[in-house]
C-alpha cells in the first residue's frame, strides 16, 4: 500500500489466490467506484502479470477496456464458509519456506505471498503514536500451531476503525484495549501477506481482519452512523434517514453482563491504564462516575467503564478488596516523595490469571452498607486487631493492605490452629501466610492457654444494622457465612427466587455449608435443577456447590453440562465431576 494504492486479494473461479492490479497501481477510489470491495463478487477480465518474481508469484493485471462487473455481496453466512475453505492451516505452510524471525522471508524463496488462516488467540492489539501523525497499527496473535507473530495490519478497514475511534476522543491504548476484547469473543480469519522485497527481504503483514460477529459493526460503524445520524446525506431518501436513526446501537446497552468474570475485567483494566491508582480512584471508573478528571482522560470510553454501575463506591471498593484478598492485587506506596498514597499493582497470580483467563470468583453484590460482621470471639477479634495495629505501624501501610476486617471475623470465628487451616480463610494467600501466618496462629494459641472457647454454630454470626434496610442478596450471601446447617431450607427455598443474584448467591451460599451432612443433601435436588438456569453463572455455582457436596447421584447432570456453552462452567463441570470421582475412589 502506498499513498493512495491499494492491494487487492481474491479467489479465482478455481478457487486459487490471485492479486488483481492494474498500471501504475490500483487507487482506493478505482476500487469503491466499481464496487470492489471485501466479500464482493466481481467479474473482472485479467491476464497473467508479464513480471512474476517469487514469492510473489499471484499477480494479475486487470484489462482497463473490460470495466469490473459487480455480480453480488455474500451473506454473513456464506462470508464464512468461504474464509473456512480457503484456510491454511498455519501462518508457515502459505509460503512454503522458511519464514525468519517470525517476521520475514528471504528474496526468491517460497511458493506464493497470501493466504488465509484462524487465529488460536489474540494477545495484543497495537495502535500507538509512532510519530507525528504517524501510528502503529499491529497485531500479536497465535495461529493453530501457537506460533506467535507480532506483526504490522494494511487492512485500510482496520485502520479506518482505529482512526475514526481516536477522532471520537478515545485514549489510545484503549482502542487497543477495546479491540482486542471484541476479538476475544469473535471467530477471527487473518490474510497474511508479503510486503514487496525490501534489503532482499519480503516482511509478513495483516492484510485482511475479518471476524464474526464483524468487528466492524460493533465498533467502528457506530461512530460513523452517529455523525450520519448527526449530518444525514441531503441524497439519502426520509425512509433511509429514519433507519439510520433507528439504527444507531446504545453503546451503554451493549455492554455484557457486568458480572460475567468482572474480576478478570478489573485486572485487565488496570493491565491497559499506563498509570498506577488507588482503590477509590478504581471504584470510581466502575461505578461510572461522571468526573471530569475521568472524562478528560477519556477513560469513560473504556469498555470497562461504569460496569459496576447501581453499585455504591463502597461496595466497588468491597469487590476491589476481594479481588486483593485473593492475592491477584497488592498494594503498594507511590514512589513519588510530592504525594506518596497506595496505589494497586498486579501480582504474578494476577498476570498469570489474565494470561490464562481465569475465572475469579466474586460475592457480588456484597453491600457493606446493609451488613456488618460480628464475631463470636470479640476479645480474640480485638487481640487480632491490636496485633494488625502494630504491623500497621511497623510497615507503614493501611490497616486493610494487611488484613480486611472480615478476615480477622471469619479467624476469630473459626480458630485456625494450623497453616493449612489458615490456606482455607478468604484472604489468605500463600504470601500473607508466610509473612503472616506465625504471627496469627501465634496469638489465637495464647487466646486458647486462657481456657475460652467459640460459641457453637447455633448462635448469631451477623447483626443487622437496620432490619428495613437489609437487602435480600446480602441477606442470602450472610446465610452463607452463618456456618450454621440450620439455614439449608431458606436457602433452598432462594434457589427458586425469580431474581437470578438470589439464585446464584443461593447455590454458592450451599457450597459454603457443603460440610455440614446430611443436612446438606436436602439441597442436591434444588442445585440439580439449577443447572438448566437461563443464566450461566447461576449454572457455574451450582456446578461448584454439587463439587464441594460431591453426591454421586448429581453425577450425570453434571456431565450434560461438559458441552456447556461457556468455557468457565465446562471447567466448573469437569472440576465437580473430579471431586465426585475422588470422594468414590475414598470410600472404595
Amino acid at each position: 500500500m502506498k499513498e493512495d494504492r491499494v492491494c487487492i486479494f481474491g479467489i479465482d473461479e478455481h478457487n486459487i489466490c490471485i492479486r488483481p492490479d492494474m498500471y501504475p497501481g490500483m487507487s482506493e477510489e478505482y476500487a469503491i467506484e466499481n464496487n470492489i470491495k471485501p466479500f464482493n463478487e466481481i467479474e473482472l477480465n485479467l491476464t497473467p502479470s508479464s513480471n512474476l518474481n517469487p514469492p510473489h508469484t499471484e499477480d494479475m493485471q486487470i484489462n482497463k477496456h473490460y470495466p469490473p462487473v459487480f455480480i453480488r455481496t455474500l451473506s454473513d453466512e456464506e462470508k464464512k464458509e468461504f474464509l473456512k475453505s480457503i484456510l491454511d492451516s498455519s501462518v508457515e505452510d502459505i509460503f512454503g519456506a522458511e519464514i525468519y524471525e517470525n517476521q520475514y522471508l528471504n528474496e526468491g524463496e517460497g511458493n506464493r505471498s497470501l493466504g488465509t488462516i484462524k487465529a488460536k488467540d489474540i494477545l495484543f492489539v497495537d495502535y500507538s503514536p509512532k510519530r507525528e501523525g504517524k501510528f502503529n497499527y499491529r497485531i500479536t496473535f497465535q495461529d493453530q500451531r501457537c506460533v506467535e507473530y507480532n506483526l504490522p495490519v494494511t487492512d485500510l478497514a482496520f485502520r479506518y476503525c482505529c482512526d475514526n475511534m481516536r477522532k471520537e476522543n478515545i485514549y489510545t491504548n484503549a482502542i487497543g484495549f477495546q479491540l482486542k476484547c471484541t476479538f476475544e469473543k469473535a471467530l477471527v480469519f487473518l490474510r497474511i501477506g508479503l510486503a514487496r522485497s525490501f534489503k532482499n527481504r519480503h516482511y509478513l503483514q495483516i492484510s485482511g481482519v475479518y471476524t464474526f460477529p464483524d468487528y466492524l459493526d460493533r465498533i467502528n460503524d457506530v461512530y460513523e452512523r452517529k455523525e450520519e445520524k448527526q449530518h444525514p446525506s441531503g441524497s439519502k431518501s426520509e425512509k433511509e434517514k429514519q433507519q439510520i436513526q433507528e439504527s444507531i446501537p446504545e453503546i451503554s446497552k451493549e455492554k455484557e453482563d457486568a458480572k460475567d468474570n468482572i474480576g478478570l475485567k478489573i485486572l485487565s483494566l488496570i493491565e491497559t491504564l499506563n498509570f498506577h491508582m488507588g482503590r477509590s480512584f478504581l471504584a470510581s471508573i466502575l461505578t461510572g462516575s461522571k468526573s471530569r478528571k475521568l472524562i478528560e482522560q477519556n477513560i469513560d470510553k473504556l469498555e470497562q467503564y461504569g460496569i459496576l454501575k447501581g453499585y455504591t463506591r463502597k461496595e466497588a471498593i468491597n469487590v476491589i478488596d476481594q479481588i486483593i484478598n485473593k492475592d491477584y492485587l497488592t498494594i503498594k506506596q507511590s514512589d513519588t516523595s510530592y504525594f506518596p498514597r497506595p496505589l494497586l499493582y498486579l501480582t504474578d497470580s494476577g498476570k498469570k490469571a489474565l494470561e490464562e483467563k481465569e475465572e475469579i470468583e466474586l460475592e457480588l453484590p456484597v453491600s457493606t452498607e446493609h451488613r456488618t460482621g460480628v464475631s463470636r470471639n470479640p476479645e480474640l477479634l480485638n487481640e487480632l486487631k491490636s496485633w494488625r495495629g502494630k504491623v500497621v505501624e511497623e510497615e507503614n501501610l493501611p490497616a486493610y493492605c494487611i488484613f480486611h476486617d472480615t478476615t480477622l471475623i471469619e479467624i476469630s470465628n473459626s480458630m485456625p490452629s494450623s497453616k493449612e487451616d489458615l490456606m482455607n480463610i478468604r484472604g489468605f494467600g500463600k504470601k500473607r501466610i508466610e509473612k503472616y501466618g506465625n504471627g496469627v496462629l501465634e496469638i489465637i494459641r495464647e487466646h486458647k492457654s486462657t481456657g475460652k472457647n467459640i460459641i457453637s454454630h447455633n448462635e448469631i454470626v451477623f447483626e443487622k444494622k437496620d432490619k428495613t434496610s437489609k437487602s435480600k442478596p446480602s441477606h442470602v450471601w450472610e446465610l452463607g457465612e452463618s456456618n450454621n446447617p440450620a439455614v439449608i431450607p431458606e436457602l433452598i427455598d432462594y434457589t427458586k427466587s425469580k431474581n437470578a443474584n438470589e439464585r446464584r448467591l443461593a447455590a454458592s451460599a450451599l457450597g459454603k455449608l457443603s460440610m455440614f451432612k446430611p443436612e446438606i443433601y436436602e439441597a442436591v435436588l434444588a442445585l440439580i435443577v439449577l443447572l438448566g438456569d437461563d443464566k450461566p453463572q447461576v449454572r457455574q455455582y451450582a456446578l461448584k456447590a454439587l463439587g464441594e457436596i460431591a453426591d454421586p447421584k448429581a453425577k450425570s447432570y453434571i456431565e450434560e453440562l461438559l458441552s456447556d456453552e461457556k468455557e468457565y462452567n465446562r471447567k466448573s463441570a469437569r472440576s465437580a465431576l473430579q471431586k465426585i470421582d475422588g470422594i468414590k475412589n475414598k470410600i472404595s
